[in-house]
């Protein structure tokens, strides 16, 4: 869609919300996995601006040093965090300590098949 801000035209992608009586419709995705040699589905989510923040907060540790602030992320747990929130549907308990317990590379495929669902694996190389 062309846009026109300050006299210049630029194309620019418009996100879209779903609203059903004055409540945000959250998108969903399901995804195929194996459970004991059974292809199961893990119903996902997409992550509400709020809940974003919160993980954020959670996960990101900041101080002060000098004049300078800095900060560390925990990515592992907030990968794992944000894999408990949107992972809203699966056979198996929805849990920290069950995702935890998962080997990575299965963590991996739910965060990358979410993160590209939602545009964030582009977020991260932009």
């Amino acid at each position: 869609m062309q846009l026109n801000q300050g006299g210049k035209n630029m194309d620019k992608k418009i996100p879209e919300i779903n609203m059903k009586e004055d409540l945000v419709v959250v998108p969903t995705k399901q995804i195929p996995i194996v459970i004991n040699g059974e292809e199961a589905i893990i119903t996902l989510q997409q992550l509400q601006a709020g809940k974003r923040r919160e993980l954020t907060r959670k996960y990101l540790q900041t101080k002060i040093i000098g004049q300078q602030m800095t900060g560390s992320m925990d990515a592992a747990g907030f990968q794992l965090g944000l894999l408990r929130e949107v992972i809203i549907k699966a056979p198996f308990d929805i849990t920290e300590k069950i995702i935890s317990s998962f080997p990575e590379e299965v963590t991996d495929y739910i965060y990358n098949e979410y993160a590209e669902w939602t545009g964030d694996a582009k977020k991260k190389v932009d």
